[in-house]
């Protein structure tokens, strides 16, 4: 047997070291691709859970940002394959380089799969929000404007019934609107038109707004809205006491009602929108009912003191006019309210009462002169109650720039005066 030369086995023992450092180096590039592939898909997928997290899903940009950590990681664990192939099987550790990059492709299948959901469900979203921007845009504009109307107005004296009124029926469709769009997030109008993009952007805001509100009407309105309330009760209470103590009905016509009735409104609202919650304070729609009905029965009485303590005016004035002032006002009034029953016309001014003024007119840089003479009268009518008669004013004007030409102006009805001052007992009209 031919032996071989010791200087030829020392070269066969260099090429094989030469060849184990070569193939060495190509399965540490191929983990180095792979360890870099395990890279991009990991920060692909943190970009998807990113948006999940703030978006409650996967928006369109953050699908397009992973997009491109996938189509990275595809192209990485490519090069790991071609350098994998180039170390023959039974180099050690190929094995466990191999595990390794099956997993990293398992991992971008599952990456890409995630992706190719996304984008379904961008898709789907796209259409919803299209089909939003034509059927129900309006609708979403109307409740917008509602809800800030209401927040705007939420423990103000601006509130009124109506808006309260409307509350669930605005709630119900708020809660539809944003349970049929509200989670369509889609592209954002990436893929889609202008009528999308601001529909995209109303869904937003209507839920923004409903939150607001609820928000509010739970902290600072359940927290404050009892004390304003019962400082409005405080006041109403405050011009009872001066309309009686001033026997002055005209509280009861004018700032009484118009606090009543804000009073009332809050009330409503206090109750419709805080009956559930566990601060409600179930003393103040009681209170405010007591307030009300102590309003209707200290007007009531009122009235009642005002009319009999009312005495007829006194017939006074004696010019020479004066039966014939009588009877232009009968005939005026009669004109008006035809089946009017008059008992009798008083002139309650001794005299004419002149009044001479001058006014600037800026835009014709003039002064013009008004110089008139004015006087009172009464009409007492049968009241609509046998026991009553009514006592009408009718005020009587001279233009002395026109040789005295009078007029007057008579009233419009013969129902009952809203103020008391103005019915007369029929057992005291004489």
């Amino acid at each position: 047997m031919k032996q071989i030369p010791n200087i030829a086995i020392a070269a066969l023992l260099a090429l094989t070291v030469i060849a184990q450092a070569d193939e060495k180096s190509d399965l540490k590039r191929a983990n180095q691709y792979v360890t870099r592939t395990e890279s991009a898909i990991t920060k692909g997928n943190g970009i998807l859970d990113k948006s999940q997290a703030s978006n409650g899903q996967i928006i369109d940009s953050a699908k397009q940002s992973a997009t491109k950590q996938l189509e990275e990681a595809k192209e990485l664990l490519a090069k790991a394959k071609e350098w994998f192939d180039k170390v023959p099987d039974s180099f050690a550790d190929k094995a466990a380089g191999l595990q390794s990059y099956k997993s990293a492709e398992e991992k971008l299948s599952a990456l890409e799969q995630r992706l190719n959901g996304a984008a379904d469900k961008i898709e789907k979203d796209n259409e919803l929000l299209n089909q939003g921007s034509k059927n129900d845009a309006s609708t979403i504009e109307a409740l917008i404007d509602k809800l800030e109307k209401l927040k705007a107005l939420m423990g103000s004296d601006g509130i009124s019934r109506k808006y309260v009124d409307e509350w669930a029926q605005i709630d119900k469709d708020t809660k539809a609107m944003i349970a049929k769009y509200g989670n369509a997030k889609g592209s954002r109008g990436g893929n889609g038109d202008q009528g999308q993009r601001d529909f995209a952007i109303k869904v937003i805001d209507i839920k923004n707004k409903y939150d607001i509100l609820i928000a509010d009407v739970n902290g600072e309105y359940v927290k404050n809205e009892p004390g304003r309330i019962k400082a409005n009760i405080q006041t109403i209470e405050e011009y009872i006491q001066k309309a009686v103590d001033q026997k002055n009905f005209g509280f009861f016509l004018d700032v009484i009602p118009r606090l009543s009735t804000i009073l009332d409104a809050k009330g409503h609202c206090y109750e419709t929108f805080l009956k559930d919650n566990p601060q409600f304070d179930a003393s103040i729609v009681p209170s405010i009912k007591a307030t009300l009905k102590n309003i209707e029965e200290t007007a009531k009485k009122l009235e009642n003191e005002i009319i009999q303590s009312n005495v007829p005016f006194k017939d006074i004035y004696t010019g020479g006019d004066k039966e014939s002032l009588k009877s232009s006002i009968r005939a005026n009034f009669l004109k008006k309210v035809p089946n009017a029953k008059i008992l009798r016309i008083d002139i309650i001014t001794s005299q004419w009462t002149r009044s001479v003024e001058w006014e600037y007119n800026s835009y014709q840089t003039s002064w013009s002169k008004t110089d008139q003479s004015t006087m009172q009268a009464i009409i007492y009518v049968q009241g609509k109650d046998p026991n009553h008669v009514y006592m009408l004013g009718c005020p009587l004007f001279k233009d002395n720039l026109s040789g005295g030409t009078v007029s007057l102006i008579v009233p419009g009805s013969d129902e009952k005066p809203a103020n008391p001052a103005f019915i007369l007992l029929k057992s005291k009209f004489n």
